[in-house]
């Protein structure tokens, strides 16, 4: 796991964005080369709009899926998206490369050249995604230490986040009596901890156990493990990097209180304020037709008022008003209090149904 603006990213997702974004530039001075016959007069700046290309082209294939952690696609699916994202770089293609300052002749095999590598890309793409052989070379090697319902949860979410970790085995506490996990899965205690990690040849170690007391933790073990290469993760940690969940369950004061997530400096907290505005501008502005079909249609229903008001307890205590479209009739709560909403409830207007 790699970490990027304090978000965890697996190693193979970064290694496909920059293998794709790599494509696109050398893909595309190939082809310019092999069309032009030699590199092109204005090298640099082919490599600068190729690059912007390859950047733009990631954000498109991370929006259609294709570096998610897990997907139930088959080659069909797969191949579809492929063609829609091409469909998208045909324009943006064309919009990046009419900015160089080159001639119409050297603008049009320019741009059929970036066609031609980002073609060449999404093809290697399809084939990266559904390819045996590279699961079987970035799979990661998991020593799960416990053998009770927390080593089960570990195993849950691997099975269904990545499918490119392969637990070894279950390696049991001394203190825990009853095991959640098959038998045939739990390892034997006549070798320690390090000797089992090694002989499996095991690349990282989840410590899944509920009670760390009365000598429940071997330290000594997992250090000798860790000095030996083998990553070593406690639970929280592991569904962090797993699932991308901070999971109640398996919080402790100690990884909250050295936890390093927990920063929120002045600068973090203007350019996420920034963001949030710019973000919300431009969706406001985006889904303007469809808030005027909206207002219209609550009037014609159920007439005046529109939107609906509600405080909310914000950070530090601050309250502040939601606004949003009303969704039940004026009268859905006579006396003030808030009434919970249920299945099918009848306060509801068919404009807030859909």
């Amino acid at each position: 796991m790699i970490r990027i603006f304090n978000h965890w990213m697996r190693a193979r997702v970064v290694g496909q964005m920059l293998f794709d974004l790599s494509f696109v530039i050398v893909g595309l001075i190939i082809a310019i080369m092999w069309v032009g016959h030699g590199l092109p007069v204005n090298f640099r700046q082919v490599v600068v709009y190729g690059g912007l290309l390859g950047i733009v082209m990631l954000l498109v294939n991370a929006w259609l899926g294709f570096y998610e952690r897990h997907h139930n696609r088959n080659v069909s699916e797969t191949r579809a998206r492929a063609v829609l994202s091409l469909y998208l770089a045909v324009p943006l293609a064309y919009a990046i490369f009419a900015l160089l300052p080159m001639t119409s002749l050297n603008k049009e095999f320019v741009q059929l050249s970036a066609m031609s590598a980002i073609f060449g890309m999404l093809v290697t793409r399809v084939s990266a995604t559904h390819s045996a052989n590279a699961s079987k070379a970035i799979s990661r090697r998991i020593l799960v230490f416990g053998t009770g319902m927390r080593a089960l949860d570990v195993k849950r979410a691997l099975n269904k986040s990545d499918p490119a970790a392969e637990i070894v085995g279950f390696f049991p506490s001394p203190v825990e009596e009853e095991h959640a996990i098959p038998s045939d899965l739990v390892l034997s205690r006549t070798t320690s901890l390090t000797d089992t990690a090694k002989q499996l040849k095991a690349d990282e170690i989840v410590v899944a156990i509920t009670e760390r007391r009365g000598g429940a933790m071997p330290l000594r073990e997992l250090l000798d493990c860790k000095l030996h290469g083998i990553k070593v993760l406690d639970l929280a940690s592991h569904f962090e990097q797993t699932l991308g969940q901070i999971r109640l369950d398996s919080l402790y004061a100690g990884w909250l209180i050295f936890g390093d997530g927990f920063q929120q400096g002045t600068l973090r907290t203007v350019v996420k304020r920034l963001f949030d505005i710019v973000c919300a501008l431009i969706l406001i502005t985006l889904a303007l037709p469809v808030m005027l079909i909206a207002t219209l249609a609550i009037v014609i229903e159920n007439g005046f008022p529109v939107l609906y008001r509600q405080e909310r307890v914000g950070l530090n205590g601050r309250l502040f008003k939601v606004i949003k479209f009303r969704s039940m009739c004026n009268d859905a709560e006579k006396d003030g209090k808030p009434v919970w909403a249920k299945a099918k409830d009848d306060r509801v207007t068919k404009v807030g149904r859909i």
